[in-house]
């Protein structure tokens, strides 16, 4: 256990940009700003207003709470990533593979998840999606139990297969999205927005085909 937590150790250092620096930048309403009012980010920094676009930090290990509220891990390389309880509030996370990771409980209100990977049995189970930007994104295997999507917006998102178990997906936005193989039987889904939504003869849904197809949703193999 101590070698596998040392190399992991070892690999963040060689990972993160050579000036990982926290230069006291904190999330200040919706910007990131020092103790001066000056806008900016802290270059590789592993927590909050930290820079680490394009990073690649597969397999870390973060402590539960850790926060990275206003990081910016645009594109980054997340996958297998254990990081229960982490707080990712406008983070900007577009385009990042979070394959297979563990973020049980994770907090991700109004951050960009534009194009991100986060499928094959990543566990989002307890998440807060409220009004993040997701369009594209893909959860498919997904297991996203309990977790809330109030007024979060992801159009053209994939949830093949996905579980949702008690999943809070009132008043979002999940036009054009694809919810095949997915099981929706307990989720709530009042007022959500399933405009052009695709489902099959697996898909479980709280509803009937026929209101299904009234909501906009379309049947497909």
């Amino acid at each position: 256990m101590k070698n596998s937590l040392w190399i992991s150790f070892l690999t963040l250092c060689f990972t993160l940009p050579s000036q990982a620096n926290d230069l006291g930048f904190r999330l200040q309403g919706y910007e990131c700003r020092n103790d001066q009012g000056a806008r900016g980010m802290n270059p590789g920094f592993m927590g909050e207003c930290g820079y680490l676009a394009n990073a690649h930090l597969p397999g870390q290990m973060l402590q539960p709470g850790t926060r990275l509220n206003g990081a910016d891990l645009t594109r980054a390389n997340l996958a297998n990533l254990m990081a229960e309880r982490t707080d990712f509030t406008l983070a900007n996370l577009a385009f990042a593979n979070l394959n297979g990771s563990q973020l049980r409980g994770s907090r991700f209100d109004s951050a960009r998840l534009i194009g991100i990977t986060a499928g094959f049995r990543t566990n989002c189970e307890e998440c807060d999606f409220t009004r993040v930007q997701a369009d594209q994104a893909d959860f498919n295997m997904a297991s996203l139990r309990r977790t809330r999507f109030s007024g979060a917006r992801f159009r053209g998102a994939r949830f093949r297969d996905a579980d949702f178990y008690f999943a809070d997906l009132t008043f979002g936005d999940f036009s054009n999205a694809d919810f095949r193989g997915a099981d929706l039987w307990f989720a709530d889904l009042f007022a959500a927005d399933l405009r052009g939504a695709y489902f099959n003869s697996f898909t479980r849904l709280p509803f009937d085909r026929a209101e299904a197809v009234r909501r906009g949703m379309i049947f497909t193999n």
